[in-house]
């Protein structure tokens, strides 16, 4: 009876500490959401091209296909933020991104590289994708270095605080204002280059340079 009531004492301690957890996560998240509606208000939206990619070509070897590529992160005035220049296991390759939508802007932060098999990629947030993740090139000492040359530090800070927002658990909740998406590479051909734009609507286009 003593072991009974024990293991419900300790029951009953875990879930205390597991509910004041999960209040502090959801009231953490909660204050970014508002700061995000807060921060969008004023700030331009993001510069039409975000990435360019020249594709070396694929091959094959004993452990599979590997696809290589030359990615490079850009700012507003389409200068480097950073190149991403190797191989990945797979056919194709394919690049998530995480997004934030605030009074009718749309603001885009890729996510992860990684190689596929199929021409058809989704994003599926339990997925695990081994690949490169990008935030750490372009999300640094607290601002977001899509805004270049033009663009005072405080709009840095305030793109670095929605960019964390898009990859929150709260994210994941709220579709209206974030979702995950995938671009697939696959129609890119060897020895040319692409570049990753914003059309006039705010989405995503892969087109020929």
């Amino acid at each position: 009876m003593k072991e009974h009531k024990s293991l419900l004492r300790y029951l009953l301690v875990f879930f205390d500490i597991l509910f004041v957890f999960l209040f502090i996560v959801l009231l953490v998240n909660t204050v970014l959401f508002f700061r995000c509606r807060y921060l969008a208000k004023d700030l331009p939206e993001q510069t039409p091209l975000l990435m360019r990619i020249y594709l070396y070509g694929s091959s094959e070897n004993q452990d599979g296909s590997t696809v290589s590529a030359n990615i490079s992160i850009l700012d507003s005035s389409s200068s480097e933020i950073a190149v991403i220049e190797r191989s990945w296991n797979g056919t194709f390759l394919a690049i998530d991104f995480t997004t934030a939508f605030f009074y009718g802007k749309k603001f885009y932060f890729p996510q992860k590289i990684y190689g596929t098999d199929s021409v058809y990629s989704k994003y599926y947030p339990f997925e695990k994708k081994n690949g490169s993740v990008i935030f750490p090139y372009y999300l640094e000492n607290k601002k977001c270095l899509f805004y270049g040359t033009g663009y005072t530090v405080e709009q840095k800070n305030a793109l670095y605080t929605l960019a964390v927002f898009s990859k929150s658990p709260l994210s994941f909740i709220m579709p209206y204002f974030s979702k995950k998406i995938t671009v697939n590479l696959s129609k890119c051909q060897s020895g040319k280059s692409y570049g990753l734009y914003l059309d006039r609507f705010g989405n995503l286009v892969l087109s020929e340079e």
